[in-house]
């Protein structure tokens, strides 16, 4: 035991000097908690009875005990999390919630929890035993725990589902060929990633919550020399699956900064205009000031930068993606665009507004990288390969994604869109030659004044140009960061890594760290990442180079001491919070990220799989001389270029439109793309079947029928009602069934003391632990249900809450009734009990009802025996279905308005109420001793209203008034028969009230429901 504990403090410890992420240290924060835990459980070994047990037989062990009741349940809870974070990375990233508000569930379950195995602990410990209030104590833990496996259940469940759509994308990948072979393998990874996240949770969660169970088994069989091998299975088993889960110990100490944080601060012009002392005229002053303000509210949003660039193809019909850099686009595109107003080009296409983000980029970075780089930080992506790719190709899928994130009006500002360029370079002086055509870029002929940093007027602080919109960068963020906390950078690093070797964007970049702003790093792949992070390591910024050497100057006058700078880029690259921190975490939580990732691709193209031949390396250009050989032979070649005629004139390519053809059965989840000349409307609301939030709820329907239940179903005759008609003809409880029947006939095969064994352990612990997981389940359902649609009623979510109120309403009680229901052998039982002894069944199961059991299955042959099971099992039924119909009719109002805040409070408390009610009602109805006494008055009245309730809410539209007509009666019918049976004594006081409160508390969730005009029961 101490062996068990010691190795988890052991990973603990190794895995604190080796994470880097948060999510590492949460787990390495588990194991040492799990080491705690360990410890304290081997001192408690030598009084193993008293520490898993309720009692106080010896004080010397309570602090032992009371330590182990608190650490326990939150190392459980703390096992929940870690699965919690990285699930929810995975929705954040594939922007789809599997597991709605999953956060706020876990809080709210595992508070509950720890709450319950508290309040357990306290009784326990200040209570003498046996008492009722500490069973009932013991039933509520159980029933908290099973709510707590519910939730683990789901995770598991969701991760399956996201196993299972990971094998449909390799198999579409796969079958594209050897054009898709990148996106083959990326899936390929991210299902062995699936894979060991799957098996490695259900192995923590099977040892922690298996052996739970288990241990109660050995407790009620006295048998306590079993439970530290059971204690040690669990320390080794959440030790290895958070060990191995975490992944966090493969990362490898080279990705660490090699140097230490420098705590001297750097130079920036800040700091350098501060120092200064010499007296500066205050309009001077202001006019510059006025000017930055100018600046900071040129900012262009992605969806105009994309539109940008889809019409390339007219405003410059030579353009190449490939070859083309900023600096083209620049020159003969949006200069020409703007010689009319000689104005900044985000001044044509935008209103002014302070940015969002910032992007910081090299002008000799290709065009289509950088709008890549915007673009992906849009869509949520932290590398722009698959968006660059998609930008030559499709990139139509782009702007619906950023319409689906709502991010096509985020604001970014662009140098070589928010600065005139009117004002500085557009006469060309420097001789800038076209990267395709090798030719001078032609100059502008506006009249435009030329202002750069040296023109006067200066600023006397530093000597710049108070009208020159180049000089101002480190003004204009910071005057944004104060209007704007969210502001942002945004990086866009190059395929080379040139932007790491201009002295413009270092500047940018360090001056950015210094204001404290978030900065986001685009690079094109991990790939190129690789290649090009060995020279980052010998970055100086004596190297640096800027278009103008004045510039350079004036970046390294201001650098007091450039090996301390050096080093502090180094720190600001390569530390653990650095720039390229998140490629080089390789925890489960980024894993989980990427595989998010790869499933919002996945539905971008609307399910077709067309996406992946656009995954992975394309071939590159080859800078230098042959590119006028490479613009002679695009010249010379068939093939239209790419964005010759625009995005929205181009004629999709002869295989897209092939394989277009093949999917026409699945049509209705096909993308509706523009026309010729037509402009895409933005979309208002995702709806229909041709969105993309209805493709991916048809990707996900099987998750969605088990959590949802509330989308509409298809048009008749297509491939997914087809299936979802074959998953409603399979009988899902026709395993449970058999495994019932199997158990009952090896307990009628099998020897006395065999069967009284198997007897105690299926009455006893399934009843208990079952019965209370029957209501928690039910709690949870009522709490999770989502609320049905206005003409969209939840056909199945209803009746299967409704079932598990009905089975949790008979094992409250703890009594075999509702094996009765299923099993024959279960009724023979309570045959037996009922008819042949004509006493009731004792609320704790003991030896001797294991031993009349026996008795009743080795006589099971007596025909009077069996008429008496088939009559009980029919009375119970009956009983049963009004029950049924009760319990259906609160979780149907609680799903209805179930809204959140006061109206969540009304709606669990009505649930909670409706649940004991059913509990004191069992009795009473099935106190009959007759098959015929089963129809008596209160049960065939209740059984009439709810079909005519039934047939009204479906024959009459939105009935508001006779809804609450039906209900009124309903009550006061209902409540009028149990008056009478009260008088009659066939019924107790406390059922009476609890009967009057079940039905007051209806009636008024039924009228909040009327009040919202939504009233469309199920039933």
């Amino acid at each position: 035991m101490a062996g068990c504990s010691t190795v988890a403090g052991c990973a603990g410890v190794y895995l604190c000097f080796r994470a880097s992420s948060t999510h590492a240290r949460w787990t390495a924060g588990f194991l040492l908690w799990t080491w705690i835990l360990g410890l304290v459980q081997t001192d408690g070994i030598q009084n193993i009875q008293f520490l898993v047990g309720p009692g106080r037989e010896d004080p010397r062990f309570r602090l032992t005990k009371l330590s182990n009741d608190i650490l326990r349940p939150i190392q459980e809870v703390w096992l929940i999390l870690l699965s919690v974070q990285r699930l929810n990375s995975l929705q954040s990233s594939a922007e789809y919630e599997f597991i709605p508000n999953l956060r706020r569930v876990f809080w709210a379950v595992g508070l509950v929890y720890i709450l319950g195995q508290v309040v357990g602990m306290a009784v326990a410990l200040t209570m003498p035993l046996p008492t009722p209030m500490s069973r009932g104590v013991d039933f509520l833990q159980d029933a908290i725990f099973c709510g707590f496996v519910w939730l683990c259940a789901r995770i598991l469940m969701a991760y399956v589902q996201v196993l299972r759509h990971l094998k449909e994308a390799d198999a579409e990948a796969t079958g594209l060929g050897q054009r898709a072979s990148a996106a083959a393998e990326a899936v390929r990874r991210a299902q062995r990633a699936m894979r060991k996240e799957t098996w490695g949770l259900a192995l923590a969660f099977a040892s922690t919550f298996g052996a739970y169970c288990l241990a109660r088994v050995l407790i009620n069989f006295n048998r306590f020399g079993e439970l530290p091998y059971i204690l040690m299975v669990v320390l080794l088993g959440n030790t290895l699956g958070s060990w191995f889960l975490s992944n966090a110990h493969k990362l490898p100490r080279g990705a660490r900064a090699e140097v230490k944080p420098s705590k001297s601060k750097l130079p920036t012009r800040k700091a350098v205009k501060r120092s200064r002392t010499v007296p500066q005229k205050s309009d001077d002053v202001d006019a510059w000031h006025q000017k930055v303000k100018e600046l900071s509210v040129r900012g262009i949003t992605a969806q105009a930068l994309l539109q940008f660039y889809q019409d390339l193809g007219r405003t410059m019909p030579h353009y190449r993606p490939q070859v083309h850099t900023t600096l083209d686009v620049v020159r003969q595109a949006i200069i020409p665009a703007t010689q009319v107003r000689s104005c900044a080009f985000s001044c044509i296409v935008s209103e002014p507004r302070f940015p969002d983000k910032m992007v910081t980029h090299s002008w000799q970075n290709l065009f289509r990288d950088l709008v890549a780089a915007v673009i992906a930080d849009a869509v949520g992506e932290n590398s722009f390969e698959m968006v660059a790719n998609l930008l030559e190709h499709d990139a139509y899928i782009l702007g619906r994604l950023m319409k689906q994130r709502h991010t096509a009006n985020r604001v970014y500002w662009i140098c070589a869109f928010a600065v005139n360029q009117h004002s500085a370079i557009c006469e060309n002086h420097d001789g800038d030659c076209d990267s395709l055509t090798g030719q001078v870029h032609p100059r502008c002929r506006c009249s435009h004044p030329k202002i750069f940093s040296n023109t006067p007027p200066l600023l006397q602080v530093n000597n710049q140009s108070i009208y020159c919109e180049m000089n101002k960068f480190d003004d204009m963020m910071a005057m944004v960061a104060a209007n704007k906390p969210s502001f942002s950078q945004v990086v866009a690093v190059d395929s080379r890594f040139i932007l790491f070797r201009r002295a413009w964007c270092v500047a940018e970049i360090v001056e950015a760290d210094s204001a404290g702003l978030k900065q986001h790093v685009q690079v094109h792949s991990r790939k190129v990442l690789k290649d090009n992070e060995e020279s980052l390591r010998t970055l100086k910024v004596e190297d640096m180079t800027a278009s103008n050497a004045e510039d350079v100057d004036f970046i390294l006058n201001r650098i007091s001491d450039k090996r301390v700078f050096n080093k502090r880029l180094q720190q600001l690259i390569f530390d653990d919070h650095g720039l390229l921190s998140n490629w080089h975490q390789l925890d489960t939580l980024h894993q989980m990220h990427e595989i998010g990732n790869l499933l919002k691709w996945m539905m971008a193209d609307g399910g077709l799989g067309l996406i992946w031949k656009y995954w992975g390396p394309k071939s590159r250009r080859a800078r230098g001389p042959n590119c006028a050989a490479m613009a002679a032979e695009s010249e010379s070649s068939t093939t239209p270029p790419v964005l010759q005629e625009g995005l929205h004139d181009r004629a999709p390519s002869r295989d897209l439109a092939e394989e277009e053809e093949v999917a026409l059965d699945r049509s209705w989840t096909r993308v509706e793309r523009p026309t010729a000349g037509e402009v895409p409307e933005p979309e208002v609301e995702a709806t229909g079947y041709g969105s993309l939030r209805a493709r991916f709820s048809f990707r996900f329907r099987s998750f969605r029928r088990l959590a949802s239940l509330h989308e509409p179903r298809p048009p008749a005759g297509t491939a997914d009602e087809k299936e979802a008609s074959a998953e409603g003809q399979e009988d899902t409880f026709s395993p449970m069934k058999l495994l019932l029947y199997s158990l009952c006939f090896l307990a009628g095969a099998t020897v006395p003391v065999l069967l009284v064994n198997i007897v105690k352990v299926l009455f006893r612990t399934v009843l208990e632990v079952g019965g209370w997981a029957a209501c928690a389940i039910t709690a949870m359902v009522a709490l999770m249900l989502p609320p049905a649609p206005k003409r969209t009623p939840m056909k199945l979510a209803y009746p299967l809450a409704a079932g598990f109120g009905w089975f949790a309403a008979f094992f409250v009680s703890i009594t075999p009734h509702i094996w009765s229901a299923i099993v024959v052998p279960c009724g023979l039982a309570y045959a037996y009990f009922v008819h042949a002894e004509e006493e009731s069944v004792s609320w704790w199961w003991t030896r001797e009802d294991a031993v009349r059991i026996l008795s009743v299955l080795e006589n099971v042959t007596e025909f009077n025996v069996v008429r008496a099971a088939v009559g009980s099992t029919a009375k119970v039924l009956m009983g049963g279905f009004a029950q049924m119909w009760m319990a259906s009719k609160v979780l149907n109002v609680v799903g209805e308005v179930l809204r959140g805040g006061a109206a969540r409070g009304l709606c669990t408390l009505s649930a909670l109420s409706g649940m004991v009610a059913a509990c004191f009602l069992h009795t009473w109805w099935l106190n009959t001793t007759s098959l015929a006494q089963a129809f008596d008055p209160p049960t065939s009245i209740a059984l009439i209203l709810g079909l005519f309730h039934w047939l009204v809410s479906k024959f009459i539209a939105n009935g508001t008034k006779m809804g609450k007509t039906i209900l009124i009666g309903h009550v006061l019918a209902m409540t009028g028969l149990f008056m009478d049976s009260y008088y009659k004594g066939q019924m107790s006081g406390a059922s009476l009230f609890a009967s009057v409160c079940f039905f007051s508390i209806l009636a008024a969730c039924k009228t909040m429901e009327e009040l919202r005009a939504r009233w469309k029961p199920d039933f």
